[in-house]
């Protein structure tokens, strides 16, 4: 692959004089952005770019321009990487494709990644769910993220199925990947799991099948038939889940009648009950 020289001009993102939003200015260097981010505690924003037989393999600066998406810039430190032949970084951070578009934690931690051209809308949402949907996740990555364990593995799918049920369809197709190679992993590994960790990861599995069903009546039938045959324990890990989908979906008459089944066997499954009360708090 060839990549030709341009100028750094094509790094910077400039704002039309029209937006209502301040400029932020875009860092040109990531370990120079990190470092920023990990001072001010912002996400990162980390676009890759490439210019290859003379097309422009970027989101354009008109996307970057909009006021919809300045708005959220703003609030996540914005690196900006042309990527030459060969270029180290590229591997570094898994780019097989431009535009590539990650966000991370200021710790480096990944919490989003796309690979396509997106238009104006599409990347304002993207930045506004990573801003307000995010925080479980980046509390795993912070027990988790250096030390991985088949614990942290099992929660870290249980959330991103979780922000699969939250998201706009723009982002779904992300947390489904994401979900499927984690769940692809323990059941590779399945022989290190104990035994409540196997029912906990096939409890998983069902929750998982019961978000793709479209169909109402199916969810009902399929929830009664997969309850039932669960200990109470595990009935009440069930539960919990259930809560987090319908609450996320709003049907919040379904999920309080959900709420009153769990408290009901909170001496089953006290971990369940304290995640029930600590997200009832939030609400």
């Amino acid at each position: 692959m060839i990549i030709k020289q341009i100028f750094t001009l094509l790094l910077i993102i400039s704002f039309g004089t029209n937006s209502c939003f301040s400029q932020q200015s875009w860092f040109t260097e990531i370990d120079t952005g990190l470092v920023e981010s990990q001072y001010t505690g912002k996400k990162v924003l980390l676009e890759f770019g490439a210019v290859i037989n003379e097309f422009a393999l970027f989101i354009p600066d008109e996307t970057w321009n909009e006021d919809s998406v300045q708005y959220y810039v703003n609030q996540y430190i914005p690196i900006s990487i042309l990527l030459q032949d060969r270029d180290p970084r590229a591997r570094k951070y898994n780019v097989d494709f431009t535009p590539t578009l990650l966000i991370l934690t200021p710790e480096k931690h990944e919490l989003f990644r796309n690979e396509e051209l997106l238009d104006a809308g599409q990347i304002a949402e993207i930045l506004k769910f990573h801003l307000e949907q995010t925080s479980k996740l980046e509390q795993l990555f912070q027990v988790y993220g250096t030390e991985p364990s088949i614990l942290g593995d099992l929660q870290f799918v249980e959330e991103y199925i979780y922000l699969h049920s939250l998201a706009p369809l723009t982002l779904r197709h992300f947390y489904l990947k994401r979900s499927k190679l984690l769940l692809d992993a323990l059941n590779r590994n399945r022989r290190y799991l104990d035994s409540a960790q196997k029912e906990r990861l096939k409890l998983i599995e069902d929750f998982r099948e019961i978000l793709y069903i479209s169909n109402n009546r199916s969810i009902q039938r399929l929830k009664k038939q997969k309850v039932e045959n669960l200990d109470k324990r595990n009935q009440a890990l069930f539960c919990y889940y259930l809560y987090r989908l319908n609450s996320s979906l709003g049907s919040f008459d379904e999920a309080v009648q959900v709420a009153r089944t769990l408290e009901s066997l909170v001496g089953e499954a006290p971990h369940a009950a304290n995640y029930l009360a600590r997200d009832m708090g939030s609400n």
